[in-house]
């Protein structure tokens, strides 16, 4: 497996041998995190579990993965009343996506999309703008969501956690040591099993493995990429 990063590319010659070509669409946001993260930690954390998985993983040579730069906005209305937020319109950021892949399906000749995301106010826009990709214009499409994973090991409602402080962490990236204790900031609502947008609030948090979540999301990533190849 070749990776190939746009900000490296200069000739088209870096794409010969490339029998699959996989775009590969980093997503985060940059919105309010309170006194813990920086605004654009969502990238960030995507960014570096992105590194650490496809040093790990192996595959045939003719495999190609091209890494786009980082998107760091996304759709965060939620927090758009605090300082530093910036929301992209729904409209918006799905019309940056089919840019981004349709100029690459006519310039590249790309054979699949793999599309990491680091932002909750996402998910639910990213599924639409997969299904779109598949079912109209026939281009594999897989989405690799972290908080969607980490709700699967059990994590309730997480925003500027103690869950994504130790993932911070234990990756390397800046964080507030004096503030690593608080569950959320803000108010939001949100319900284990349901789409609710009320003005009562649910209580999330949870506490998951930071380590053993790492290894989990490896193996999704590794699994996203098998889909796409085969």
């Amino acid at each position: 497996m070749v990776l190939i990063k746009t900000s490296l590319v200069h000739s088209t010659h870096m794409f010969r041998g490339c029998e699959k070509i996989i775009a590969v669409i980093i997503l985060g946001s940059t919105e309010y995190h309170g006194d813990y993260l920086p605004l654009s930690i969502d990238g960030m954390i995507i960014e570096k579990l992105f590194d650490q998985s496809i040093a790990e993983i192996k595959l045939p040579d003719n495999i190609c993965l091209l890494e786009l730069p980082t998107i760091h906005y996304g759709y965060s209305i939620e927090w758009i009343g605090y300082p530093g937020t910036i929301s992209l319109k729904p409209e918006t950021l799905l019309a940056i996506l089919r840019d981004i892949v349709y100029s690459l399906r006519d310039s590249t000749g790309i054979n699949g999309v793999l599309i990491i995301n680091g932002h909750g106010g996402n998910t639910g826009l990213l599924e639409s703008f997969a299904r779109e990709l598949f079912f109209k214009n026939h281009i594999k499409t897989v989405v690799v969501d972290l908080w969607r994973l980490a709700s699967r090991k059990g994590l309730g409602f997480c925003h500027a956690c103690s869950f994504e402080i130790e993932l911070a962490k234990k990756l390397g990236l800046p964080y507030n040591p004096k503030h690593s204790k608080s569950q959320h900031t803000g108010k939001i609502s949100t319900h284990k099993d349901l789409i609710a947008y009320t003005n009562e609030s649910i209580p999330g948090g949870g506490e998951i493995d930071v380590k053993e979540f790492i290894e989990y999301f490896k193996n999704m990533l590794r699994n996203a990429i098998k889909l796409l190849i085969s």
